[in-house]
Formats: structure tokens, C-alpha cells, sequence
């Protein structure tokens, strides 16, 4: 790649989808779109970047712009072009907030997270993070606050709004509370265990003693963890420990058999 990488923005599609694009084989642009950045090196298309208009109401903060997609030619990726085009798009809607859909993957989260975007809610049925980036003078907790749902997501989804992607836990984490704020957080609502900086062994003592079902959230939980869901709630935990280790399946007999 040559120093000589320039971005353009168009209002209409000036090529045909690429081939390594997620919309090749055959597939079509976006039919409703606002506006395509993209990246070339020459006459070589290395990335672009598709945006619309927030198709949802809001109460006092400006509008969002949804990113519908960003893609970079594989060829040349880890090479700054997605930060690039999201840079330009970012200094030509100052005063937006910014919403997206990404992939539930450890490095696309981690670009997202870098470039200022927080969850929003995650879809329960597919999995899907919603990710969104408020404009300078809103904080994020504002944004959601304000974020008109309409019933289109349900309350529950948006439990761990705010948070961001954490590579080294590999799960999004609340990052602004202290570590006794969490374990408030913990006693009162153990589900909060899924969003604490570090599932420490005190943590997820409190969090299993109050919902033993949480334990799907805790990250590969220690063995006293694991024996001490078995003891409180057998029958949840059988199902929610595979594989079973054979002193578990020992203890779970020996309980079912009381």
C-alpha cells in the first residue's frame, strides 16, 4: 500500500459490490443508504464505509447516524483503512450520535470499542451486539437514557448498556464502578456478574449463592464455584456445568439420592 491512500464519499454507489465484500456472491447494495465512503489506493478500492439516517425518534440529543457497513479488502486490513474511513465520517457528522450492529467477534468488538463505541443492548434471540457512540457534549448513560425503545427491544436486553468490549476478559464490562460498588452490585442483582471488570472468587461466591443460573456467565468458574452451584441447586447446575467432572457427577447422585 502506497502513502498515496485517499477517502472519497459519494451519494450514489460508484462501483459494483466487491467481491470480498459480506454482500459478494451475487448480492446487491443497500437500497436505501445516505451516503458510501470509501478508500482507494490508485485505482485500487481498499475499504468502504456505508451510513444512514437514524430511523429512530430521540428526545433533546441530535440524530443518529446508522452504520450499516464497513468493509476492508482482506488484502489490506490491520493497515488503519477502517479507522481511516470511520475518522472521516466522524469529522463530517460532529454533532451525531452513532449507532451499529457488529459481529459477536473478540477483534471487531475491540476496533468498535477503540473508536468510542459502547453496547447498547445485545439481542437475546441472535446474539447481536448494538453498539452506539454518543456526540461530544452527551454522555453515553444520557444517550440511553434518552433512546426512545418504542417497544422494539425489550427492557431486559439493555441491562448492561454502557459497557465496553474487554479483549483480556473476552465479554463487555462495566468499567465505571470500583471493585465495592460491584460487589453491591452483585448482592443486590447477581446477574451483574456478567459485566464486572474481574470475576474474582469473592464475586462469583456472591453471585451463585444468589441465582446459581448465573453461573453460565462466569468464565470458566473454579472448582469450588462449580461445587458449591452443585450443592445449592443440583438440578440447574447438572445442565448448566457440561461436562461434568466425575466427583461432580459422584456428588450429583449422592444429592439426588437424599
Amino acid at each position: 500500500m502506497s502513502k498515496q491512500v485517499e477517502i472519497f464519499k459519494s451519494d450514489t454507489y460508484p462501483f459494483k459490490p466487491p467481491s470480498w465484500g459480506e454482500i459478494s456472491g451475487g448480492g446487491a447494495w443497500p437500497r436505501v443508504f445516505r451516503k458510501i465512503y470509501y478508500a482507494m489506493d490508485g485505482d485500487r478500492l481498499l475499504g468502504f464505509l456505508i451510513i444512514l439516517d437514524g430511523y429512530y425518534r430521540y428526545d433533546g440529543i441530535p440524530s443518529f447516524i446508522n452504520i450499516t457497513q464497513l468493509e476492508v479488502n482482506p488484502d489490506y486490513r490491520r493497515r488503519g483503512i477502517g479507522t481511516l474511513l470511520m475518522n472521516q465520517m466522524f469529522r463530517d457528522h460532529p454533532d451525531n450520535n452513532f449507532h451499529l450492529q457488529a459481529f459477536y467477534d473478540s477483534k471487531v468488538l475491540a476496533f468498535y470499542t477503540q473508536m468510542g463505541f459502547r453496547l447498547f443492548y445485545i439481542d437475546v434471540g441472535s446474539d447481536i451486539p448494538f453498539l452506539i457512540k454518543s456526540a461530544p457534549g452527551n454522555t453515553i448513560d444520557e444517550v440511553i437514557a434518552k433512546y426512545e425503545i418504542e417497544d422494539a427491544y425489550p427492557e431486559d436486553d439493555t441491562t448492561y448498556a454502557g459497557c465496553i468490549w474487554s479483549s483480556e476478559e473476552q465479554r463487555f464490562i462495566n468499567d465505571s464502578r470500583t471493585y465495592k460498588e460491584e460487589i453491591e452490585a452483585v448482592k443486590k442483582d447477581p446477574w451483574q456478574i456478567a459485566s464486572v471488570k474481574r470475576q474474582t472468587l469473592e464475586l462469583q461466591i456472591l453471585a451463585v449463592i444468589g441465582e446459581v443460573c448465573v453461573i453460565r456467565y462466569i468464565l470458566n468458574p473454579e472448582h469450588e464455584i462449580r461445587i458449591l452451584a452443585i450443592t445449592t441447586d443440583y438440578m440447574e447446575a447438572e445442565c448448566l456445568l457440561e461436562p461434568l467432572t466425575e466427583e461432580e457427577k459422584t456428588l450429583i447422585d449422592n444429592l439426588r439420592n437424599k
